[in-house]
């Protein structure tokens, strides 16, 4: 199957998200759609979903890498790789689980590479409140097993069903990871309590 002019629009969609609604005609011209599995899927609607899920990828994606260079690599690859893949998407009620996932993957893979590895302390300010930048450093202290779950159900409204479909694991799994994280999280609130 030709890639050409299509990879490239998907690749496109997070350069910024607002150019997106102007290339859906290029796509449709760039890459026909294929009868079957394809049809349940056209461009407008992926790249409607693509858009809604914007906010949410790059927030999670922020969790898992620390330079924002490797989080617009990793939401990069995700669009390009969920284009590419979108006939394997058998039911379209999971799209979004689907698209986390291949973003965690992409996360991992770009950490497992050290992609641009920056010293905690190299990072810019972030511009967000204390409370903010306090809870990010909770956050970060947390095992990836552990704040993925717990950002996902907290900050994204997934239930545990929904994160054990993106992590795959069972549902327990989920429940008990989920459970430790917010067991961590205490002890370190209760740390930071009793040191002030």
């Amino acid at each position: 199957q030709p890639k050409g002019n299509s990879d490239c629009v998907a690749k496109m969609f997070f350069q910024p998200f607002a150019r997106a609604p102007h290339l859906i005609g290029v796509m449709t011209q760039a890459s026909p759609l294929r009868r079957g599995v394809h049809a349940m899927m056209d461009e407008r609607y992926f790249t409607q979903k693509l858009l809604d899920s914007e906010a949410m990828l790059y927030r999670i994606a922020c969790t898992l890498l620390r330079n924002e260079e490797d989080r617009r690599d990793a939401l990069q690859e995700t669009a390009l790789k969920a284009w590419r893949a979108r006939g394997q998407l058998r039911n379209e009620q999971y799209f979004t689980t689907w698209l986390v996932r291949i973003l965690m993957n992409e996360c991992r893979s770009l950490s497992r590479k050290g992609a641009r590895c920056v010293p905690l302390a190299q990072l810019p300010e972030p511009q967000a409140p204390a409370q903010d930048n306090d809870l990010r450093l909770l956050l970060d202290a947390l095992p990836e097993k552990q704040r993925v779950p717990l950002v996902l159900h907290y900050l994204e409204g997934f239930s545990l069903e929904e994160i054990a479909r993106v992590m795959r694991i069972p549902v327990g799994t989920a429940k008990y990871r989920l459970h430790q994280a917010r067991k961590a999280l205490r002890v370190e609130l209760s740390g930071e309590e009793g040191a002030q």
